[in-house]
């Protein structure tokens, strides 16, 4: 009976970590802009620009906390709006909300079409850091020795290294709560087993 229970503890620890891995890996960051009486971001910012700072595929959800506006994209200086293409919350009232998701890196600009000479904003993409690596530990009074020639390798099917791709990781994901839900399965199978032996 103790194995049985074992194996179920397993198999849940195995889905739970599956479903966390899956969702932190495919997890992006939402920033909130509050929109009041003539302003984006605060009551500070009225007549100026509410400037926000995110990460190339974060979502910008804008909040009405008072009055009518709208979040439309404008090009950089603010000197044409809207733009072709552009995002536009149409009218928005207190309560309800607009989000959009930034794809790209660059600076995004937007208004209010409601209060053209009062708010403004602008949204700065950056790209996602990328990870750097951390180079080998050095021993202390060593040498290090010759530097390795290449060496021609014949011809075939080229192979790649590094990290998993997201597919591949959610894969490894998909298998590992399968796994875990055929322990509890089998768990399930076993004690039910037991218990009619009895």
């Amino acid at each position: 009976m103790r194995i049985v229970v074992t194996c179920a503890a397993l198999g849940i620890a195995l889905v739970s970590f599956a479903a966390f891995s899956f969702t932190a890996n495919n997890a992006s960051a939402d920033t909130t802009v509050d929109v009041g009486n003539n302003y984006f971001c605060s009551k500070a910012s009225e007549g100026g620009t509410c400037t926000t700072n995110i990460t190339a595929g974060d979502t910008v959800t804008w909040s009405v906390s008072g009055g009518f506006h709208t979040v439309t994209q404008c090009n950089t200086g603010h000197t044409s709006c809207p733009i072709a293409g552009g995002f536009d919350s149409s009218s928005l009232e207190q309560g309800q909300t607009f989000a959009h998701t930034f794809s790209d890196v660059g600076s995004f600009d937007y208004y209010c079409a409601f209060h053209p000479s009062d708010m403004f904003g602008v949204i700065n993409v950056s790209a996602a850091p990328t990870p750097t690596p951390t180079p080998a530990p050095t021993v202390p009074g060593s040498t290090p020795g010759p530097t390795a020639v290449p060496v021609a390798q014949p011809s075939g099917p080229s192979r790649t290294g590094g990290p998993l791709s997201e597919d591949a990781s959610n894969l490894w994901l998909a298998m590992l709560a399968a796994l875990g839900v055929a322990m509890i399965a089998g768990s399930a199978t076993l004690a039910y087993a037991a218990v009619r032996r009895r």
